[in-house]
């Protein structure tokens, strides 16, 4: 209805894709890669804002980090700031205690993946983001802090906009409240 065409993405593990892994991020961006060459063919005119929720948004800042994708904008929808803090967060919730078992889930998710879970860490590849962003968070997510949606915020080196939802947890910002998902889209778009 804005004049958009959307291509939407289900990552390797997830949704209607095949297999059952997952790298929260880290090997994902080269299927954040795919998408936007492939995108970028189809479609060789016109500007491409990325859009990535949770672990959708750490791949896209891993993506450009990389130096795989260019996008003319990012939204982005609650990304953690370190691999180690959401798996800290999500064994908090548990009410585990944290150390040692967070590392330890680091250390073998890594060997398991072929990939340095330590490393992957949204907070600094979001100093490479050159385009627009619009950093979204709800008040009552759990998974990732407000401290954490700060600390990439800081990050971002150029134009950004930060949207709170004072009524979403880790969810569907769409879903909670549909008018300033829109309004907060919309007004990004058309800048």
């Amino acid at each position: 209805s804005h004049g958009c065409e959307t291509m939407l993405v289900d990552f390797r593990g997830s949704g209607g894709s095949e297999g059952n892994a997952t790298t929260i991020g880290f090997h994902e961006a080269d299927d954040v890669s795919r998408a936007w060459h492939y995108a970028r063919m189809a479609s060789p005119n016109r500007k491409i804002v990325l859009f990535g929720r949770s672990m959708g948004a750490a791949a896209i800042l891993r993506a450009i980090s990389r130096g795989l994708v260019a996008p003319d904008g990012i939204i982005l929808e609650c990304p953690f700031d370190r691999l180690l803090s959401t798996i800290e967060n999500r064994v908090r919730a548990m009410h585990v205690p944290t150390f040692p078992l967070a590392r330890m889930l680091v250390f073998w998710g890594s060997v398991q993946q072929g990939m340095d879970g330590f490393s992957h860490n949204p907070v600094d590849y979001a100093t490479h983001v050159e385009c627009p962003v619009l950093l979204m968070h709800g008040e009552l997510d759990s998974r990732v802090t407000m401290d954490e949606l700060q600390a990439i915020f800081a990050q971002l080196p150029g134009e950004k906009e930060f949207v709170l939802f004072p009524t979403a947890a880790h969810e569907s910002y769409l879903a909670v409240d549909p008018q300033r998902w829109k309004n907060s889209i919309v007004k990004f778009c058309d800048r």
